[in-house]
């Protein structure tokens, strides 16, 4: 018998009374609840790792301005003053190179560690899971601002807490995508010109990361030049408090409260238990798409990961603008991301799942944009700042058209895969109606795109890689990610000319 949490009790006492004929309303009004639930916690585990991103362009933590010409044409020169000791007294390139290994050993412990995730999620009752997950992540989160308040400046600190983020941040995304899956099925919330919603509506559910990240971006940079360690405590409360909101509410499936689960849906009635035992890891890889896709990811998200950690930075760089000024226009990749996602998810709907030509045709064009967007803000168009942020133009507007083209082009394609695509997979036919893959499924393709998402903000953070390089590397691996789904795109492209041979 599964225990209900007492938020659930509170809600079964008010539907005890419900007729068959307001079963719908019931089994819709609890897909609503996981729906915003899921959506809130992954706000939370996004909002978590932000801070570190504006933190570390405050001259609060590392002072590595210049004030006059001779040391502004000096390489050598030493930073005025940095927070932690092994940066105090090392040239700019030195420093920025330290803070680029502590977003290294967050990002590849979540990559490792997301692995592991899935098959502990598989096995465990996810109301747990999540809460205990966001508990962890934001007492990570406190412990990294609380080095101010108690003045801790060694370096290996900061990692720890960094591969200590990273390793409970994992514990996310194979929840929420499990918990919600098992509510939507294949057909969410019902139907938009005949077909099935569930990609529209995990494309709208997938702007939680955007959100979490312009949240954390916005807190952080209120916080960033009076005490950096707010920029780390008030995302940690409120990831604190979801974390009870979880813990109160969240219903994992809705055989939990009697209900019948929609991904059970014409599947044969002799299933056995031993069919519904969790899935290897190895027995993961065997379904079909699962390996492309996450090959596809990875470059994709080393893409998109790269933009996240290193176009704030990028921007600072070039136009010399306070932390603030910079978040506010780097948001705009975000708010391209949130609109991606939705238009690739519709897309799924519509074309009955013909997700590696969707991706296809949205990274494509994603390639020369990246290009013209270097040329703009380096040489053609650069940025003027004021005593006020940017100054408002041709040049700032075209600067923020295209972080909106290259958010929504190259974050559609890793939304797409990172729910809708990992939702279907782990469903397959080939599971034989075995439920228990979808967490080992969704944390081997996301942990996948995360080795990328390691990979590429510590390839660009390298002194050799200079901001061309850079965007030669951005563009070169969107076009690994194409060339990965080469095989189900052929096998797209059949399905459309077989489609149209019909009609």
């Amino acid at each position: 018998m599964v225990y209900l949490a007492l938020g659930t009790r509170l809600f079964e006492k008010c539907w005890a009374n419900t007729s068959p004929q307001h079963l719908a309303k019931k089994e819709l009004f609890y897909k609503v609840l996981v729906f915003l639930l899921t959506y809130m916690t992954y706000v939370g585990y996004h909002m978590a790792k932000r801070p570190i991103t504006v933190v570390e362009n405050s001259i609060k933590f590392l002072d590595c301005s210049t004030n006059g010409t001779e040391a502004e044409m000096d390489p050598d020169h030493p930073c005025n003053w940095a927070w932690v000791a092994e940066m105090d007294g090392q040239t700019e390139e030195k420093a920025e190179g330290l803070i680029g290994n502590l977003q290294s050993a967050y990002t590849f412990s979540y990559a490792f560690f997301m692995f592991f995730s899935g098959m502990v999620a598989e096995r465990m009752n996810l109301r747990y899971y999540l809460s205990l997950g966001l508990l962890l992540t934001a007492l990570a989160t406190y412990m990294f601002g609380f080095a101010h308040t108690v003045g801790i400046h060694h370096i290996w600190y900061f990692y720890l807490i960094m591969i200590f983020l990273g390793m409970v941040n994992s514990t996310g995304w194979p929840g929420v995508v499990t918990a919600l899956s098992n509510w939507l099925g294949k057909s969410g919330f019902g139907t938009i010109f005949g077909k099935g919603t569930r990609g529209t509506l995990m494309g709208i559910w997938n702007s939680h990361m955007y959100l979490g990240n312009m949240l954390g971006l916005t807190i952080a940079s209120h916080f960033a030049s009076q005490d950096w360690a707010l920029c780390f405590m008030y995302p940690a409360l409120i990831v604190g408090i979801m974390g009870g909101v979880i813990y109160l509410f969240l219903i994992p499936q809705p055989s939990d409260i009697g209900l019948r689960n929609p991904n059970e849906e014409g599947l044969p009635e002799n299933v056995s238990n031993e069919e519904e035992k969790a899935i290897s890891f190895l027995g993961a890889l065997k379904i079909p798409g699962v390996i492309e896709f996450s090959l596809c990811l990875f470059s994709a998200k080393l893409v998109s990961y790269v933009f996240l950690f290193w176009l704030p930075h990028y921007i600072k760089e070039e136009t010399g603008a306070e932390a603030e000024y910079v978040s506010t226009l780097a948001n705009n990749f975000e708010y391209g991301s949130m609109v991606g996602g939705i238009v690739a998810g519709f897309l799924s709907d519509q074309t009955e799942g013909l997700n590696a030509l969707i991706c296809t045709v949205m990274l494509i064009p994603s390639i020369p944009l990246m290009y013209f967007y270097n040329l703009l803000i380096s040489d053609t168009c650069p940025l003027v700042l004021t005593d006020n942020g940017f100054e408002s133009g041709a040049c700032y507007t075209t600067n923020v058209i295209l972080l909106l083209c290259l958010g929504m082009l190259i974050n559609g394609p890793f939304s797409l895969i990172t729910t809708a695509v990992s939702a279907e997979l782990g469903q397959h036919q080939s599971l034989k109606g075995s439920g228990k893959a979808l967490a080992t499924v969704t944390a081997i393709i996301d942990g996948t795109g995360s080795i990328g998402a390691a990979l590429g903000p510590l390839i660009a953070s390298r002194p050799s890689m200079n901001t061309t390089n850079t965007i030669w590397m951005l563009m070169g691996s969107a076009g690994l990610a194409i060339i990965f789904l080469a095989r189900l795109l052929k096998h797209d492209v059949q399905r459309v000319i077989q489609r149209f041979r019909k009609s």
